[in-house]
């Protein structure tokens, strides 16, 4: 019969010095536990035991532990490694996920190209923005390995992230990127059950008369052109500010699928005051009106591909919350956003005593009827859409009383 070993004690330990060659002692309380002192002073415990397949092995259980907590976590361990467990190999794969990660392979941010460059995230309208969206949200941990990262890595960046809208956004675009990278072991089980936010309060901000005519007094510049396009148009500030020559046709602008947020083309008549705005950009000179349709004929067919809101740099116009701030100050209103203007163009459509459809197809929504009759009506209603935009460009002559096309240059 075997001798059985004391249990290693405090005291014993303590007396332990180190030497030339490695000092092992063995722990008669915990079997298989088993403490190496190197020449250099370092102290690493390690469990020898058999593995789930039998194979006698040891495992690492730690260095500069105390006797106390070596043997709880040589516990641990060892109910771990009954379990199935091999923390070896995944201290090992965690190594080579983090030379991975290094080399940009493996990483959050790799799933997130993945889902969305080639996966069925591609196949979604906004693909684009939301990858952006993503990266930028979750760029704290967007470099380490994605099967490194559980739910509570990703929530806790959610919880803190300083817009609640933009956060909730985010946890539902991230949601199906996590389920379709579970499902090919790209990420662990379970990270994908993020804690949806409390819903974020739908806004109800509709402007008023007097307030139309402080903030329109205050428009400059382009930035001010594409603030009387939303409110002549009621559409959204992306498809004002991607607006090229080319997709104006005389009176008639069409929107091409891919700017438009239900994804299809809609063609969209102009009211007289667009035109005229139109006209003054286009020639910085007055234009009678006999000869305005056909200069906008003329810059569809030679500057098509230009922006008719372009930035001092030629390119797409921003700096949106700057001048949205900018504006409320001169004007000395507050509490309202750019798409409140939308609802105030919505709302100004019902006042003027045009039916919801007319408005439905005014703000561009995909359907303009309810349940099964919306499976077949399929019309947008062009002229009632020709007389609803003429009556909201009217309207806001009447509440700003003056001409819309004078055109104040910025700052």
């Amino acid at each position: 019969m075997p001798k059985r070993v004391a249990a290693l004690s405090a005291k014993a330990l303590a007396a332990v010095q180190a030497s030339d060659k490695p000092v092992e002692l063995v722990d008669g309380l915990v079997p298989g536990l088993r403490l190496r002192v190197l020449p250099s002073g370092t102290r690493t415990w390690s469990l020898n035991i058999r593995d789930g397949k039998g194979v006698r092995r040891r495992f690492d259980v730690g260095a500069g532990l105390g006797l106390a907590e070596a043997r709880r976590k040589a516990e641990e361990l060892r109910r771990a490694i009954r379990a199935g467990a091999d923390p070896t190999a995944e201290r090992r794969a965690a190594r080579q996920r983090s030379q991975a990660a290094r080399e940009g392979i493996g990483t959050l941010a790799a799933v997130i190209d993945a889902y969305f460059l080639n996966g069925p995230g591609a196949q979604r309208r906004r693909a684009a923005r939301n990858r952006r969206l993503l990266l930028t949200v979750f760029a704290k941990i967007a470099t380490r390995p994605a099967l490194d990262l559980d739910a509570s890595d990703l929530q806790l960046i959610v919880d803190g992230w300083r817009s609640k809208a933009t956060a909730a956004l985010a946890v539902r675009v991230l949601r199906p990127c996590l389920r379709w990278a579970q499902k090919r072991k790209l990420a662990r089980p379970g990270v994908a059950e993020l804690e949806p936010l409390g819903s974020v309060g739908r806004r109800d901000r509709v402007l008023s008369r007097p307030e139309l005519a402080l903030i329109w007094h205050s428009l400059q510049g382009t930035h001010g052109d594409v603030i009387k396009w939303l409110l002549w148009r009621g559409c959204r500030l992306s498809e004002a500010t991607g607006l090229r020559w080319g997709e104006i046709d005389g009176d008639l602008w069409t929107i091409p699928s891919e700017r438009t947020k239900n994804g299809r083309q809609r063609t969209i008549p102009l009211p007289s005051q667009a035109v005229e705005l139109l006209c003054a950009i286009g020639s910085n000179k007055p234009v009678m009106s006999s000869q305005r349709i056909e200069l906008l004929r003329s810059l569809r067919s030679n500057a098509a591909e230009a922006l008719v809101f372009p930035s001092r740099r030629g390119g797409v116009l921003s700096n949106w919350d700057r001048e949205t701030k900018r504006l409320q100050s001169a004007s000395a209103t507050k509490g309202w956003h750019r798409h409140d203007l939308r609802r105030t163009v919505a709302t100004m459509l019902g006042d003027l005593g045009f039916a919801p459809h007319v408005a439905g197809v005014v703000l561009g929504h995909a359907h303009t009827a309810d349940g099964a009759t919306a499976i077949y009506a399929r019309s947008r209603y062009q002229r009632d859409h020709r007389e609803a935009l003429q009556a909201v460009a009217d309207e806001i002559d009447l509440c700003t009383g003056g001409s819309n096309v004078i055109r104040l240059p910025a700052g």
